[in-house]
């Protein structure tokens, strides 16, 4: 009260604003940093010798954790938790088209294969092989079908094998309907 009184300030702490400067000085790039980056896409290239299979990217897809998909001439090759590892379809086949719908399912289509990819408890992919759905007008099943393109609609999935469009239901159910000569390598253009 007395320094008050005559004039005489106290010298404020020299330790909370060295720390405060030292935080501002730590901080300050980051902010920098980034502003830099606002807008840019983040970007990381993975060379021949980081991936499971052969460098034949016929597709992508995304799910909704985060995982990435790519469709090659060895299978899908899955991108997740910083690792690539390849899923393998049945007799080796290729996969031409992947689909990340939007109720969570992942299908693939390819050489002879037509089908879902569904992770398991433990984290492991299974393949379901959605071909049997689709029988001939005998009832007898289809010979497999190369397929090239997958959509999803309002009413399903619709897979393309440049023949006929395959769709599977929301419902369970499957139905297929030819296409008009020449029509299958325009159906799926963006």
């Amino acid at each position: 009260m007395l320094r008050a009184a005559i004039g005489i300030r106290k010298k404020p702490a020299f330790w909370p604003r060295a720390l405060a400067a030292c935080v501002l000085w730590l901080v300050l790039p980051l902010a920098q940093a980034a502003t830099a980056m606002h807008g840019l896409p983040l970007m990381r290239h993975f060379g021949v010798g980081d991936l499971p299979a052969a460098p034949f990217y016929s597709d992508i897809a995304v799910d909704a954790q985060g995982t990435l998909y790519a469709g090659s001439s060895e299978g899908v090759m899955v991108f997740r938790s910083g690792l690539w590892e390849l899923f393998e379809l049945p007799h080796r086949a290729a996969a031409y088209t992947l689909l990340a719908a939007a109720d969570g399912r992942l299908y693939v289509g390819g050489t002879g294969v037509l089908g879902e990819l569904r992770r398991q408890a433990d984290g492991s992919l299974r393949f379901i092989d959605l071909q049997p759905r689709f029988t001939g007008d005998d009832g007898a099943p289809l010979p497999p079908s190369d397929f090239y393109g997958l959509q999803e609609t309002a009413r399903g999935v619709v897979a393309n094998d440049g023949r006929q469009l395959y769709l599977l239901r929301h419902d369970g159910g499957a139905s297929r309907r030819a296409l008009p000569a020449g029509a299958g390598q325009v159906v799926f253009a963006a």
